[in-house]
């Protein structure tokens, strides 16, 4: 059972950071800074630092068998797998149209 509840938890906060790292990143090009998506990126990089250690503490040394550290990482790299393979399929059709 840990291992579908890391996957599915890694996956939505990789989506969600994605999905909030894109917003604030088209209002900042509106106002020409990028304080706040810097702050965002920096901000999601110790969340998954952070989750990761404590997941790993508690699957390892606590026993507590609730979210598998492997699987957590996996979900994190998900949305990053679906965004590249979306952009690469973009490419080779705007190649194609050309």
């Amino acid at each position: 059972m840990d291992i579908p509840l890391g996957f599915i938890l890694g996956s939505l906060i990789g989506t969600l950071f994605y999905f909030l790292e894109g917003l604030f990143t088209k209002r900042e090009q509106a106002r020409k800074t990028v304080n706040l998506s810097i702050f965002f990126m920096v901000v999601r990089y110790i969340l998954i630092i952070g989750l990761g250690l404590l997941f790993g503490f508690l699957y390892y040394k606590v026993n507590f068998r609730v979210f598998n550290l492997f699987s957590l990482m996996g979900g994190y790299i998900l949305p990053i797998i679906i965004l590249m393979i979306i952009a690469i399929k973009e490419r080779k059709l705007a190649n194609a149209n050309c």
